[in-house]
């Protein structure tokens, strides 16, 4: 019984193409065509329903992160070599960059449900990036806190990196920033309450996150609550392992080749 670390992971991937397709396809669409009446898939409807649907495919692309983050501390407990899953993320956090530039990444003017945001047409590789990187950096901070939390006169060496690798991810503004990294390291320190790490990391991403739309990320928590600890059909398969790498590049690049065919 129990939902398993691979339906975890199919979850957070589904959640995050349909948060990513509102920004990349739907967004622009709506940007182009300002008429209260759109051509929108084969039949005329409201820009008001567009718009409440763009909105609803952002909030439910929430639910994403919070389970990244979740399996991210998870396979920190269990893989025998951290410094390859590090690799790992820090390889596809480099190979994600122009994808995400140019697939989703968007100059942000939140008013309320009826705004919309500005899609960038050049890759600016130091203004805001991919969420592998903020992962990355979570992965690195939780490999620093096991190094020398386990020496007694290293030990308060743990809260420095942590502070720098905050510090990291705001100077370089990764996806979710330092915010992501909180969230990393409560699913860390509560890794033996489940139900503590759920309540604090909802509780502090509901909260704290000032445009208030994390606490859309509710379900995502939920479902964290009945992980079974069990791996699932993903297992030891590394061909499984590198398509859930490879999917996060991959589906931004298509997103961007779709806006082009259209736009173009």
């Amino acid at each position: 019984m129990g939902i398993s670390g691979s339906v975890l992971k199919l979850v957070a991937v589904v959640t995050m193409l349909i948060d990513h397709v509102a920004a990349g396809i739907l967004l622009p669409y709506l940007n182009t065509y300002t008429n209260s009446d759109i051509y929108f898939l084969g039949t005329i409807c409201n820009r008001d329903d567009i718009v409440m649907l763009y909105v609803i495919m952002r909030r439910i692309g929430r639910i994403a992160f919070p389970i990244y983050c979740f399996l991210l501390v998870e396979g920190f407990s269990y893989t025998k070599n951290k410094w390859k899953y590090l690799k790992n993320l820090g390889i596809f956090a480099v190979i994600s960059e122009i994808p995400f530039d140019t697939g989703v990444n968007t100059d942000v003017k939140y008013a309320g449900m009826n705004a919309l945001y500005t899609i960038r047409h050049d890759a600016e590789f130091m203004d805001h990036q991919n969420v592998f990187f903020t992962l990355f950096f979570g992965l690195l901070m939780l490999i620093l806190i096991e190094k020398f939390s386990a020496d007694r006169t290293k030990k308060y060496l743990s809260f420095f990196f942590v502070f720098v690798i905050a510090a990291a991810t705001i100077f370089l503004n990764t996806d979710y920033s330092v915010f992501g990294i909180i969230l990393i390291l409560i699913f860390y320190l509560c890794r033996k309450n489940r139900m503590m790490a759920v309540i604090c990391g909802y509780l502090f991403f509901a909260l704290v996150l000032i445009d208030g739309e994390e606490a859309y990320s509710l379900p995502g928590f939920v479902l964290i609550m009945f992980y079974n600890n069990k791996r699932g059909f993903i297992g030891n398969n590394e061909f499984m392992k590198m398509f859930f790498y490879a999917f996060y590049p991959v589906h931004l690049i298509v997103i961007y080749l779709i806006r082009v065919a259209v736009f173009n």
